[in-house]
């Protein structure tokens, strides 16, 4: 595994406070950009985007480019990476189990308490939940629509750069920055 140091300064009344932090690379090469199911190096990610962390310690990321949603499982030394929803180089609207659902420029995973995953799927507007069923993966569409994409309580439609990130509150109260409305939505 690759390690890298990153030194992050803060800077405040004049102190300079420096910490050095360590990296190690767990899944995928630098440089070596795809999308492979696999072990450690062996994996491959095109466009990383966002990530979570479940309750479980498993580690999700959305694949932008490839419009998927990856699983990073921690096995002794080894993290294996599996792709949970969607299909590389597939990209489009459709709900459904692990491979049979599509999205379309996924950037944005948050998690609940209950083992969950919201994904903003930026090209539609839309976010989709993610319910473990078994060894399955179910995507549903919760706000938004292929043919409508809006969320409802914003005051206009979602732009697709709009829906980058969000974060889950108290249970299923989605906090969602619609960062070229200029504003913060949360449902109700």
């Amino acid at each position: 595994m690759a390690a890298a140091v990153l030194t992050i300064s803060n800077v405040w009344a004049g102190q300079n406070y420096a910490t050095p932090y360590m990296f190690v690379t767990i899944a995928g090469t630098p440089g070596n950009r795809g999308n492979v199911d696999g072990t450690n190096g062996a994996a491959k990610f095109y466009y990383p985007d966002g990530l979570a962390v479940g309750t479980n310690g498993n580690i999700y990321v959305v694949d932008q480019d490839e419009s998927t949603v990856r699983q990073l499982v921690h096995v002794g030394t080894n993290w294996i990476v599996t792709t949970i929803a969607g299909s590389a180089g597939n990209s489009g609207y459709a709900d459904g189990t692990n491979s049979n659902a599509q999205f379309n420029e996924p950037v944005g995973i948050a998690g609940d308490k209950a083992g969950n995953f919201y994904v903003t799927d930026t090209t539609y507007g839309t976010i989709r939940r993610l319910s473990p069923l078994g060894t399955n993966w179910v995507v549903t569409t919760i706000a938004g629509s292929e043919a409508n994409p809006e969320v409802p309580g914003l005051a206009t439609p979602m732009a697709p750069t709009a829906m980058r990130n969000f974060i889950i509150h108290t249970g299923l109260r989605l906090i969602l920055p619609a960062i070229f409305m200029w504003q913060i939505a949360l449902t109700m």
